[in-house]
């Protein structure tokens, strides 16, 4: 297969068909405009040209207000109104340290929304702030990595903010309500200035959109919250364009988390060549933390080839799918009422392997290693053979990689593309089965091979989550969570057998 169809291939199987939008009045501006910049540089000088617009009354869209109430978290929305230039890519783009790009035509004028999840009490805020490049697969703004990192977001106080700069997400919004008329956007070539011109608008009026008073914490102290860009899945793709061709003349964020991307960096103008199996540019100064299920790593083999170094981790996590059950079941509260979610009756259950918890682990990881210089754990890769295609132990879980105590001391097979939609053969559907993958348990009689007793299968399990708290790849939280999961596991597999616990 070509590189071109290579890159198709995936556009296909991750995206959505594109919506249009249509112009419409921007709002009451929230704040004054900034003053330009002096700099030659057009796009770093658009950074600093925008304005913070007051949403208008009303519940916003995609909202979890109601989870976010539970700990203590309030969502607020505010809408970004600035100038989007469009590109052209220069000779070499796409090649290593070779990701220039030249102004094309006059910058469109653009109106999108910021949402903002925060701490309510501002003594909470620890200094750090999550700016999601929203997904939009599913036709409307997805926030799969906040899905995958609520837990640690919340517990540790972090800020998190989506920004809707895809033509798709805002499409969507405007169906959803007529309070988002104001909202416009040329084309997604603009999309990766968007996202620039975002985290400096938040860098600069972080108290306000934060509604915390300054000055705050010992990191706010010291200057501006720290900020860390993050992408789920196709916005992973953007992510890499983001980083490789438009983060050294922004500068504005101090961080990277990407999570589950293929290995594609979109063109940055319509109907332009895809980038297949991009490497990071040489020069970054930048933290980049990279984490990948088995799902995307088994077919995506160029994945497993990006190297550590002082600047990027990259993990792997054996028997995880790239849309779990753990993310399909955060889908129904944020669906629009014009598109309901239906379950997509699935020949098996979804792939239930807790594969966030390491998504946990890793943006505490990156969080340490931009604020203290602590560098992430180096993460084992999965083991291919000579061909290429990855190996897989007895279970038929990858050899190597992160291995999950449900991966190492196993009761159920966790599976990558065995599984499919018996109700519905819509596109969507089949795509919900297939890349859900599936957990099936195990035998009774394997069950009986593989362990002496339910206390051997305890101890097996403990030691693996021992040994991944040890490593940093487990917070105390998880670790504590995956010892009861453990338990409640050998009760049901092994009635009224008593089991000896562990030291916790």
């Amino acid at each position: 297969m070509t590189p071109r169809l290579r890159a198709l291939w995936w556009r296909g199987l991750l995206c959505l068909p594109l919506l249009t939008l249509q112009a419409v009045p921007a709002q009451t501006p929230l704040a004054p405009t900034a003053a330009p910049s002096t700099t030659a540089q057009a796009a770093a000088a658009q950074l600093s040209d925008t304005q913070l617009l007051a949403a208008p009354p009303g519940a916003p869209a995609t909202s979890r207000a109601q989870q976010l109430r539970a700990h203590s978290y309030v969502e607020q929305e505010v809408f970004l109104q600035g100038r989007a230039q469009h590109y052209r890519p220069l000779p070499g783009w796409g090649q290593a340290g070779q990701w220039g790009v030249q102004p094309h035509g006059e910058a469109h004028p653009y109106v999108t929304r910021l949402l903002v999840r925060r701490p309510a009490d501002p003594a909470r805020f620890n200094g750090m702030i999550v700016v999601e490049w929203l997904n939009t697969t599913p036709g409307f703004d997805l926030d799969g990595g906040w899905v995958l990192t609520r837990e640690e977001l919340m517990a540790q106080g972090y800020a998190w903010v989506g920004v809707s700069n895809q033509t798709e997400g805002l499409q969507a919004l405007q169906g959803q309500s007529p309070r988002y008329a104001a909202l416009r956007l040329a084309s997604n070539e603009g999309a990766h200035a968007i996202f620039g011109q975002a985290g400096q608008a938040i860098r600069t009026h972080w108290p306000q959109l934060l509604g915390l008073p300054a000055p705050l914490t010992p990191s706010a102290a010291e200057g501006s919250p720290r900020l860390l860009a993050m992408g789920y899945s196709q916005s992973g793709l953007f992510l890499y364009t983001y980083i490789n061709t438009f983060h050294p003349t922004h500068q504005v964020f101090d961080g990277f988390y990407l999570r589950g991307p293929a290995p594609l960096a979109p063109a940055v103008e319509q109907d332009g060549d895809d980038v297949w199996a991009p490497v990071f540019r040489s020069d970054l100064k930048t933290h980049i933390m990279q984490v990948q299920t088995e799902a995307e790593a088994m077919v995506s083999w160029p994945l497993s080839r990006t190297p550590d170094t002082d600047r990027i981790r990259y993990w792997e996590i054996s028997g995880a799918a790239h849309l779990d059950a753990h993310l399909q079941a955060e889908l129904p509260p944020i669906t629009p009422e014009n598109a309901p979610h239906t379950p997509p009756g699935c020949l098996r259950p979804l792939n239930a392997l807790p594969a966030y918890m390491v998504d946990h682990a890793a943006l505490h990881a990156l969080t340490r290693w931009v604020t203290a210089g602590v560098a992430p754990t180096i993460a084992p890769r999965m083991a291919r053979n000579a061909l290429g295609f990855v190996r897989t132990d007895e279970a038929g879980h990858a050899q190597g990689g992160l291995r999950l105590p449900d991966v190492q001391a196993p009761v159920a097979h966790h599976g990558q593309y065995s599984n499919f939609s018996t109700r519905s053969l819509s596109v969507r559907s089949q795509y919900a089965c297939i890349a859900g993958g599936s957990t099936v348990p195990m035998e009774a009689s394997d069950l009986q091979t593989r362990y002496a007793s339910r206390a051997d299968y305890v101890q097996a399990y403990q030691a693996a989550a021992d040994a991944l708290l040890s490593q940093g790849f487990l917070r105390p939280r998880d670790h504590q969570a995956l010892l009861d999961r453990s338990q409640a596991a050998a009760a049901t597999l092994w009635p009224g057998t008593p089991t000896s616990h562990a030291p916790h």
